[in-house]
């Protein structure tokens, strides 16, 4: 290979990176289909719209976090593909389940194992992907894996839209609702399937022979804390915007323009589709991009410029109240959240060695869904329900996640770039 020259794409990563991206999608259908059906969960089950919160939020993170960690080890010792297939087959069989919930509480339960079942997910994908791809093409690799949560998302809202403008009122004793939740379950038994013709990629294991011990994730915190803290905090706070806004929304979009589910799931549906498929790959370049062109600092310095236009976009969501202009608001906060969950993937596996891959995006996503998942969704709801006590201001409520979180984060990649963020030593040099 010609010296400078980009490393070519092997078949076999190119064929891992297309199967993990439809698991992704799978993932979020079932993860966010819920956001949709808030007002007849109200209306059928007598919610209040902190159990609403609780329901898409605590309830998916409970397991999710206990098993995260083990989860975590897990994936950095044993097969990562059958770890998946697990993972599938459970968060599946856990949405269907949603499906014949019939009181608060039976909906939670099922609400946890989804969460349990996805927490194989995220840990064992990504570190698929850091040993199937070299550096400088691993943004783009975790953009187009994250499209598919993107992509996901919009099919969860135009598939709940579809339903219940199909089945208003339900079939053969299901509300329109359940028959919701169990057709995007029964997903599940035709993608697990794929994961069996992906192979288990060869682990980056350099630097570390057999007779020395390998890294620990305490060891690695413990050494890397100034860098590490802020790039947690930064990173989760972008989250808590993303899961409490994505759960909102839609309810903002009733209550501001008086429309009916329907009709709020093929609008933001179309929306979410199109930036779905745009945004994690232009997330996803802009990082690698930055990356060559600052060096380690870039992504860094690419997610402090992304929150600062979060900050900014807390601001347009209460100014801008015309549907096409909170449209174009939410339109690019989809690129912003994008660029920054494609540089967290990348910069928290790039900061420590590569046998704790699994384990650093374990406690990332153990906060996320703590914090992010468990906060974001709680936190509008409870800005509405008790700061603002209006229940028409949830566009407020939305503005106010976005500025905080905005200001946060930014503060914290600041921090970050002044410790002088620097790849581990024991990180895998990028093949020439």
């Amino acid at each position: 290979m010609t010296a400078g020259a980009a490393p070519r794409l092997s078949r076999n990563s190119t064929y891992l990176l297309a199967i993990l991206t439809i698991v992704w999608f799978l993932a979020y259908l079932d993860r966010k289909i819920i956001a949709l059906l808030v007002s007849d969960l109200k209306r059928d089950l007598l919610l209040t719209d902190v159990q609403a919160s609780l329901l898409q939020g605590v309830a998916f993170a409970v397991l999710f976090v206990v098993a995260g960690l083990p989860i975590g080890k897990l994936v950095d010792r044993y097969n990562r593909r059958n770890l998946m297939i697990f993972g599938v087959l459970l968060w599946s069989v856990a949405t269907v389940l949603c499906g014949f919930a019939t009181s608060y509480e039976s909906l939670f339960a099922a609400r946890m194992f989804v969460g349990l079942g996805e927490a194989c997910l995220a840990p064992a994908a990504a570190s698929m992907v850091a040993d199937s791809f070299v550096i400088a093409r691993r943004g783009r690799a975790m953009g187009t894996m994250l499209m598919g949560g993107a992509v996901g998302t919009a099919a969860s809202a135009f598939l709940a839209g579809a339903v219940m403008a199909r089945f208003p009122n339900g079939i053969g004793g299901f509300s329109d609702w359940q028959l919701t939740f169990i057709i995007a379950g029964a997903g599940g038994a035709l993608v697990a399937p794929l994961l069996l013709t992906i192979a288990e990629p060869p682990r980056a294991e350099q630097g570390f022979d057999g007779d020395v011990a390998r890294p620990g994730i305490l060891s690695v915190l413990r050494d890397n804390w100034r860098v590490l803290v802020p790039l947690y905090i930064g990173f989760v706070a972008n989250m808590v915007a993303t899961f409490g806004t994505s759960a909102w929304i839609p309810t903002m979009l009733m209550r501001d323009y008086d429309m009916t589910a329907a009709r709020v799931g093929i609008i933001l549906g179309t929306l979410l589709l199109a930036m779905g498929v745009v945004s994690p790959i232009l997330g996803g370049w802009a990082s690698d991009f930055a990356a060559r062109r600052n060096g380690p600092s870039g992504r860094l310095r690419l997610a402090g410029m992304a929150f600062a236009l979060q900050l900014g976009l807390g601001a347009a969501t209460v100014m801008l109240r015309g549907l096409d202009a909170t449209l174009a608001v939410l339109a690019i906060n989809s690129v912003v959240s994008s660029c920054l969950a494609a540089s967290a993937l990348v910069v928290l596996q790039e900061s420590g060695p590569p046998q704790v891959r699994g384990q650093s995006v374990a406690i990332y996503l153990v906060a996320t869904n703590v914090i992010g998942m468990g906060l974001g969704p709680l936190l509008v709801a409870l800005l509405t329900d008790r700061v603002f006590a209006d229940e028409t201001m949830v566009r407020e409520s939305v503005a106010a996640t976005l500025a905080f979180t905005g200001a946060l984060g930014l503060a914290m990649m600041v921090v970050a770039l002044a410790s002088r963020v620097r790849p581990a030593a024991s990180v895998q040099p990028e093949p020439a």
